[in-house]
């Protein structure tokens, strides 16, 4: 689609953050060059060290880190990961796959060998709401100020309902 003397007008009185994605050190070091912060997801605490170090390194120091967090929580382990397995285990491909997917059985050929095993590479899953903040506190020492949690789950209201009355106060007060 072309545009020709386009005009927006409704500016906001503040503009928006222009945020720069990125899951490896590369990506975050062109990011931290242009952008106003730094949005990517989780993954081990070493890993994402070396994205925001080499963010900050290239232009991004001061500027905010935003994380989206994929995790599941049930009442039981076994519940944690036997949702996240079936609402989330095309994730486990990653990128490079999914792009190629196109139908529902692609995606469903491409996962025939996913374990459920497999989901804790991706997925932070446990029942354990002690172990859920833990991790999320890892992330905060990392410099990061604003985590957005991604329950894969379907127990949404649930998942809402536990996470902010044991997990959030947990939280609250530890991001710099």
């Amino acid at each position: 689609m072309t545009v020709v003397d386009a005009r927006l007008y409704s500016l906001p009185k503040t503009p928006p953050l222009l945020l720069g994605a990125a899951v490896t050190e590369e990506t975050a070091a062109l990011v931290g060059q242009w952008a106003d912060g730094l949005l990517t997801v989780n993954a081990r605490p070493e890993q994402v060290r070396k994205v925001v170090n080499a963010f900050r390194r290239s232009g991004g120091e001061g500027k905010p880190l935003l994380m989206q967090v994929g995790l599941n929580w049930a009442a039981t382990e076994q519940q944690a990961l036997q949702g996240a397995f079936e609402q989330w285990r095309y994730n486990v491909l990653g990128g490079e796959v999914n792009w190629e997917l196109r139908s529902p059985a692609d995606f469903e050929t491409a996962t025939r060998f996913v374990r459920m095993e497999d989901m804790r590479e991706s997925v932070l899953i446990s029942a354990d709401l002690g172990r859920h903040a833990s991790w999320l506190q890892e992330y905060i020492e990392l410099g990061f100020e604003e985590l957005m949690l991604h329950q894969v789950g379907l127990n949404q209201r649930e998942f809402i309902d536990v996470f902010s009355g044991k997990v959030l106060p947990q939280l609250r007060g530890t991001a710099g």
